[in-house]
């Protein structure tokens, strides 16, 4: 089982990947200073600290190792270990209610975004900033590709659903949300930027372990070593967000 210290390291990085696209959507949707806000999943508050610091900020997870960590890091952010399927919370509350990198996980995508829609105030926005299509992933050097098929294993093996981002679309639109939008986040990042490369590394090694031999795993992590230090690695997952406004 993943350590609350790596799953924080992981909400970490996946913040940083969606924090250009997080602050275009915000001044889209034209937020005011006491506007509400709730995220579903709020695992650490790696996303939830960044909202806090500017609006009232509530969170909800299942994990309460990880609502003692977010509450170490944000003390003033509202938490609640409670359940997204079935939140216990008053309708028409909140004026925005995301998630990030969630519904993949969930038994169930459109009672999660139901429930979501439920406490969103009339004119209150929903969204999902981050969501994988793993089965339209890319990886070169080509050598790497089994990789990539081996970690979306890895994640339906824990109960995710690796390909959630192709549903995202349809998911939203049976809220029937005013101004609803679908897109997918952009790859764009400086070269060499062999941090973030040996950050993925470590990543894909934690969930991939497990599923194969040390030998294997190590020749991998050659390849994948020798391309970065060339500039050659390319690792690209398409990951869906969507957002619309509750009438």
């Amino acid at each position: 089982m993943q350590s609350i210290e790596a799953a924080h390291r992981r909400y970490l990085q996946q913040s940083a990947w969606t924090s250009d696209l997080r602050k275009h959507l915000i001044s889209k949707i034209g937020l005011r200073s006491n506007s509400c806000i709730l995220e579903i999943g709020s695992g650490t508050s790696a996303i939830l600290g960044d909202f806090a610091s500017d609006y009232p900020a509530w969170g909800i997870d299942l994990d309460m190792a990880a609502l003692k960590v977010a509450h170490e890091f944000n003390p003033d952010v509202h938490l609640s270990n409670a359940d997204g399927h079935n939140l216990p919370l008053p309708a028409n509350t909140y004026d925005l209610v995301y998630c990030h990198f969630l519904l993949l996980w969930v038994a169930d995508p459109a009672k999660i975004l139901a429930e979501m829609k439920r406490v969103t105030r009339p004119g209150g926005w929903i969204i999902a900033f981050a969501e994988p299509d793993y089965g339209s992933r890319i990886d070169f050097p080509g050598e790497l590709e089994e990789l990539g098929a081996m970690q979306a294993m890895s994640l339906e093996n824990r109960g995710a659903d690796p390909n959630l981002g192709r549903r995202l679309s349809q998911l939203f639109a049976s809220l029937n949300l005013k101004g609803s939008e679908i897109g997918i986040m952009g790859m764009q990042r400086d070269l060499p930027q062999k941090s973030f490369d040996l950050e993925e590394q470590r990543m894909w090694q934690e969930d991939i372990a497990p599923l194969i031999s040390s030998k294997k795993l190590e020749r991998w992590i050659q390849i994948e070593g020798k391309a970065i230090e060339q500039g050659k690695r390319i690792q690209f997952v398409p990951t869906f967000f969507a957002l619309g406004q509750k009438e």
